[in-house]
């Protein structure tokens, strides 16, 4: 017993440290919270104890069916991979997250030990890096001349819808030699000015 006191006081101080959310569920209910977990959802430990506080609060509307389901396998005694979810805190505020969860004894009983990241601000990043690439990918294409991107090796990595059209019996262009689609060419052309251009770092 002591030793099994002293084994539990190492998981609590760990789990305390952790820049996770760590939580045990035990049917349906939360039986053990870190700190991190307060932080970050906004609920006091005693509130996620209480035997009233429903753990489904803590869930986005359009994840429920995925944690049911991960659950449901859990308790069937199957393994379940990592997943993104969502979480509503206490205030109503949203959080993207990964939850990694395991099936364990816990005093006794089957429970849930749950590990969950708080991907928020990459996700937001991610989405303002998508939001940037559609809007210069719409600038691109809405430039009324013809454009190609080439690598060192004059091959078409990139080209606008104005190129498309111009040159719409060699589609596709990506990954053809510029100058056998563009100048019907076998070999570069003289005085070529992307050459030049990788040359000289100049525009030519």
């Amino acid at each position: 017993e002591e030793a099994l006191r002293e084994s539990e006081g190492k998981f609590r101080s760990l789990a305390d440290q952790s820049p996770n959310m760590i939580f045990i569920n035990k049917k349906g209910r939360i039986v053990y919270v870190n700190q991190k977990c307060e932080e970050v959802m906004g609920y006091k430990r005693e509130e996620f104890y209480s035997p009233d506080f429903d753990f489904f609060t803590l869930i986005a509307p359009e994840s429920m069916s995925l944690i049911k389901e991960s659950f449901a396998k859990h308790l069937k005694g199957e393994d379940v991979r990592p997943y993104d979810y969502s979480l509503i805190k206490k205030n109503g505020e949203r959080i993207e997250a990964i939850n990694t969860s395991k099936l364990i004894q816990y005093e006794g009983e089957l429970a849930i030990l749950g590990i969950v990241t708080d991907i928020t601000e990459r996700k937001r990043a991610e989405y303002s890096l998508r939001d940037n690439e559609r809007f210069l990918q719409d600038i691109f294409n809405g430039i009324k001349d013809g454009i190609s991107i080439l690598d060192r090796d004059l091959n078409v990595i990139r080209v606008n819808k104005w190129m498309e059209r111009m040159y719409a019996s060699e589609m596709p262009l990506v990954g053809k030699k510029c100058y056998k689609i563009y100048q019907k060419r076998e070999f570069p052309c003289p005085y070529c000015p992307s050459i030049q251009t990788l040359e000289t770092g100049e525009a030519h």
